[in-house]
């Protein structure tokens, strides 16, 4: 077994700073074509929903590692502690274990940081909405017939079904699949432009619950560049 070692030193790639630039530029394309065929624009605005939610998990990572820097003395258990937190951050791989790590840093989780205005619902449900696309999962809803009542019964639940209830209360969608039976209208323009639309805010707010210090402002630093790069002709 080898001796435990922290790095002397670290080079990252933080992948998920070149989304707002890459949803800009896509959404500019988008927006710039007098005709998309259906498929295509439910298909860019799949990729845009997606991409946001990449986004936030890159963010969360990259927000809770920096806030927990290894001590100058890595033969102690406290450095052993530091490191196994990384690894945690970075193995997940989920964007809800990692929302709970926040606890290990601010004191609560980040449901519990956001959940009085909102936010939080904003953002949980763009995962819900990012991990059926991620995935590829259908959005279906099923009939069944209830011999109780003699009657049919149309039934939608899941993920989709708390996007779709969030989409309402938005006003981003104007009847439900139930009504519909068409799932299509969940990838309208609108719809993937209201999360993009989301990026920088909420951004800011996540990092704005780390304490003040060197974590904080280096943060802020990445955000303010990753949404001042925009694509040429980029507004």
């Amino acid at each position: 077994m080898t001796d435990f070692q922290a790095p002397i030193s670290r080079g990252q790639t933080l992948v998920w700073t070149g989304m707002p630039a890459a949803n800009c530029w896509l959404r500019e394309q988008r927006n710039g074509c007098a005709y998309l065929k259906p498929t295509l624009l439910h298909g860019i605005n799949a990729t845009l929903i997606v991409q946001c939610g990449m986004f936030f998990d890159g963010l969360l990572a990259s927000a809770l590692t920096s806030a927990m820097p290894y001590p100058e003395d890595v033969n102690t258990a406290d450095a052993r502690l530091v490191a196994e937190y990384h690894d945690r951050v970075h193995r997940e791989y989920t964007f809800f274990k990692n929302t709970k790590l926040f606890k290990i840093v601010t004191g609560k989780t980040l449901s519990e940081l956001m959940l009085n205005d909102g936010r939080w619902q904003s953002l949980k449900v763009l995962f819900d909405f990012r991990n059926g696309l991620a995935h590829g999962r259908l959005i279906e809803f099923r009939v069944y017939f209830d011999k109780a009542t003699d009657h049919y019964e149309p039934d939608f639940s899941g993920n989709y079904a708390v996007v779709e209830k969030y989409l309402l209360e938005k006003k981003l969608l104007n009847a439900t699949v139930k009504a519909t039976g068409r799932g299509w209208p969940f990838l309208e323009s609108q719809i993937a432009d209201h999360f993009c639309e989301l990026m920088q805010p909420l951004a800011y707010d996540i990092v704005g619950f780390f304490p003040d210090g060197d974590a904080a402002k280096y943060l802020r630093s990445v955000l303010e560049n990753a949404f001042t790069k925009r694509p040429s002709g980029g507004k």
